[in-house]
């Protein structure tokens, strides 16, 4: 398994700056939480205030564990939203990192699904 911290400080942001460059300490305490291998919680909220990049984190944090391989076949994981609007722009933002990010959208096939 890459280590999917390098993963996430590697993707770049609509500047060109790469993520790891120019996160605050509270993105890395998140970005920490939810990517650190181990066995400790699972299931993650991050609450912040409007305009603190939670969805393009979460986008970030799902797609550095995709590449990870922290997500797999037999250890899926998931990424929710509080409605369709807001789902399609955390696919969005996903889709915005890989296709920045030397590499990365030939790796991936996304797509949204309602449920």
């Amino acid at each position: 398994m890459t280590d999917p911290l390098a993963v996430l400080a590697a993707l770049v942001l609509e500047d060109g700056r790469r993520w790891g460059e120019c996160a605050t300490p509270l993105q890395l305490m998140d970005a920490d939480a939810v990517l650190r291998p181990g066995d400790g919680p699972r299931r993650h909220w991050i609450g912040r205030p409007r305009g603190f990049a939670k969805t393009s984190d979460l986008g970030a944090f799902t797609l550095a564990a995709l590449l990870s391989g922290i997500v797999t076949p037999e250890h899926p994981g998931y990424a929710g939203a509080g409605d369709r609007q807001q789902a399609s722009l955390l696919l969005d933002s996903l889709a915005l990192y890989a296709r920045r990010t030397p590499g990365v959208a030939e790796a991936l096939e996304l797509s949204l699904i309602h449920i």
